[in-house]
């Protein structure tokens, strides 16, 4: 069963792994080249101008990134992005009923997804090897605190809760949250991020049920949302969303925006009406221990 699980894992993994190694790819492949006469160099330096410019409009960017994608294998591309909306559908609509299953997916996606951030940032893009480390440490990470938090129970319930509260802020930030301190996004969205996340946490171990459900169906609408800018491109990265000014996000990511709460609101209410309407996992534990 473990085996499964982690299979199941690895693909999760690299569906969102994928987006972060695409945008690093291109930041040392830009790094990297030798120019050929001074013009070209002159092209390179307006070239990472452009990108460091968090309020720049012109996407170009972001059809670099696209075109790296692209040099992988088309099968390739298929099997993750198919992979990764089967997942998320199991875990928007029947996640709470494969509770354990749920409960190691989104604690090595989550923990998992941290590491790598961690590392792509703090690690120097002229390390070698730099996408094995990064991916490899992150994945076996991501394996070893899924497996831990599902022995954890209580922990890996606050652990979930504490992950839709962060996920929240994100889904929140280019609403509303970003109103709030405009002179400092970054810094802004990072506090509410800690706020909501311990919030929710310490909500989820009092309400487990209610909070379970909406954290699987918000995790997996995600990743369904994410599998399909894998497949239809222009799907923000993280730095973009916290720097990019919300008045010159494109239409596109106001769709991801729109798809993800309207999935994670079917997510939801099928949860509550059918699949897990008559289950609650907190009294089958304690029906077992008595």
């Amino acid at each position: 069963m473990t085996a499964k699980i982690s299979s199941l894992l690895a693909f999760c993994l690299c569906v969102i792994m994928i987006q972060g190694a695409r945008i690093s790819t291109v930041q040392r492949t830009i790094i990297s080249a030798r120019p050929e006469n001074e013009n070209e160099n002159v092209a390179q330096i307006q070239l990472g101008n452009e990108i460091s410019n968090t309020n720049d409009t012109d996407f170009g960017f972001e059809d670099k990134v696209e075109e790296k994608f692209d040099e992988l294998p088309q099968w390739a591309q298929v099997l993750l992005g198919v992979l990764g909306i089967v997942i998320g559908l199991l875990l928007t609509c029947i996640g709470y009923r494969l509770f354990v299953v749920s409960l190691f997916l989104v604690s090595a996606f989550v923990s998992g997804a941290i590491l790598y951030g961690i590392l792509d940032t703090s690690i120097d893009d002229s390390t070698e090897n730099k996408a094995a480390i990064t991916w490899g440490t992150s994945f076996a990470f991501g394996i070893v605190i899924g497996l831990l938090l599902v022995k954890l129970r209580r922990v890996g319930v606050f652990f979930l809760g504490a992950s839709f509260g962060v996920l929240l802020a994100m889904f929140l930030n280019p609403i509303c949250l970003h109103l709030i301190w405009p002179s400092e996004p970054v810094i802004n969205l990072y506090i509410w991020m800690g706020v909501f996340g311990l919030i929710f946490g310490l909500i989820t171990l009092c309400l487990e049920r209610t909070l379970m459900i909406l954290t699987t169906a918000f995790a997996g609408s995600f990743l369904i949302v994410l599998s399909i800018g894998g497949f239809a491109g222009n799907f923000p990265s993280y730095d973009q969303v916290t720097n990019q000014s919300i008045d010159d996000y494109p239409w596109e990511w106001w769709a991801y925006i729109a798809g993800w709460a309207f999935i994670f609101l079917i997510g939801s209410l099928f949860q509550f009406l059918k699949s897990a309407k008559h289950q609650d996992h907190r009294k089958e534990e304690h029906y077992q221990r008595l």
